[in-house]
Formats: C-alpha cells, sequence, structure tokens
C-alpha cells in the first residue's frame, strides 16, 4: 500500500495543476521517492516485469542530473532489482557528496 501524500507533496501537487513551478526536492528526498516509487512498481508488476517497467521512471526521475546519461545506461542493461535499488542509492548517495 502506499503511503499518504504528505502536506508540501499536495501543495506541490496543486501548484503543478495551477501551472505553477514548484521547487524540486532535495537530493535525498528525491532518492527515497525514486526507491519507493521502484519498489511500489516491483510490488504492483512482479519483479521481471517491474524491473523492466521501472526503467522508464528511474530514466525521467534522473534526466537532468550530473553523470545520469551513464547511470541510466547501466541500470537499463541490469536485470535484478537488487542492484538496481543499490544503484539508485549510490548514484544519488554520490551527487549529495558533490553537493
Amino acid at each position: 500500500m502506499a503511503a499518504a501524500a504528505s502536506s508540501s507533496d499536495q501543495n506541490a501537487l496543486m501548484a503543478g495543476l495551477r501551472g505553477i513551478k514548484a521547487e524540486e526536492p532535495p537530493l535525498a528526498a528525491q532518492r527515497d521517492i525514486v526507491l519507493n516509487h521502484y519498489e511500489e512498481i516491483l510490488n504492483l508488476y512482479g519483479h521481471d516485469n517491474g524491473v523492466r517497467i521501472a526503467r522508464k521512471h528511474v530514466g525521467w526521475y534522473t534526466s537532468g542530473l550530473h553523470s545520469s546519461a551513464e547511470f541510466r545506461q547501466t541500470v537499463n542493461r541490469m536485470a535484478d532489482a537488487g542492484p538496481v535499488k543499490e544503484a539508485i542509492r549510490v548514484f544519488y548517495d554520490g551527487l549529495l557528496q558533490r553537493g
């Protein structure tokens, strides 16, 4: 079951519906969102289909971030969810260390 949206998530959604660009969440929050969404996709579609389906979502989340093209190329070749989740953590943690 998905977690309830926080009031800040709801505010961002409402701003988006009004055409107002909301601030992006901090990188640590983005990492947590990606990992949670990834897990939800796996729960919904099962492991094999979920890994494949989640690739496009991981791509959308990471698009425009430093070294994201190389990251996506690597992740898109992975067939097991465990290493993908670890790669997501390592990717975002590297961005956090960069500042």
